[in-house]
């Protein structure tokens, strides 16, 4: 990886009893898969391990994700679960930090997916620049200026028999006619 080309990074923590083998094979997993770049940096305890690496792309990580889930099945087998496993995901220029790490996880947890974190399942394509996510594209309304997608038409209400409208024909509408 050149000092201009992006790399995919993940954050995959894993939580769970008995997680030793279990990362280990992951490890040799992800080294045997095309698109691996490295392993940036692990950490962690029996019951909890972050693994940071670098891909290629999501395809070549997705393959990996794929190739794996068998490893997943045969542990849950061993020890009655599966582990909980979260992933973090970004575009990045380099290595990143263990601050960079956990500030990337907790702004997914706290905002959702976007362009500073996303998972496998809400990526971001990488932008042809200094280690930044694509802007999302805009709507028509003016530079800088987003244009609310049109919500979604709600029948009208049927009107009860007091000619009034029937509330408990949505129940979000019948909050709103309660809270009045």
């Amino acid at each position: 990886m050149t000092d201009q080309s992006l790399a995919l990074a993940e954050s995959r923590v894993l939580r769970g009893d008995h997680l030793g083998p279990l990362v280990e094979a992951l490890r040799v997993q992800a080294r045997s898969t095309e698109g691996h770049i490295t392993e940036v940096d692990s950490s962690g305890t029996e019951n909890e391990v972050r693994i940071v690496s670098l891909w290629r792309d999501p395809v070549a990580l997705r393959a990996f994700v794929e190739r794996t889930h068998r490893l997943l099945v045969e542990h849950r087998g061993r020890h009655g679960a599966f582990p909980v496993v979260e992933r973090t995901l970004w575009w990045s220029a380099g290595g990143p930090g263990p601050e960079e790490v956990r500030g990337r996880e907790e702004h997914l947890r706290a905002h959702g997916p976007g362009p500073r974190a996303f998972t496998l399942a809400s990526p971001v394509p990488a932008a042809s620049g200094a280690g930044l996510a694509a802007p999302s594209p805009r709507r028509s309304g003016g530079p800088g200026r987003r244009t609310p997608a049109a919500a979604p038409r709600r029948p009208a209400p049927r009107p009860s028999s007091a000619g009034r409208p029937d509330c408990t024909a949505s129940p979000d509408r019948a909050l709103s006619a309660t809270n009045r």
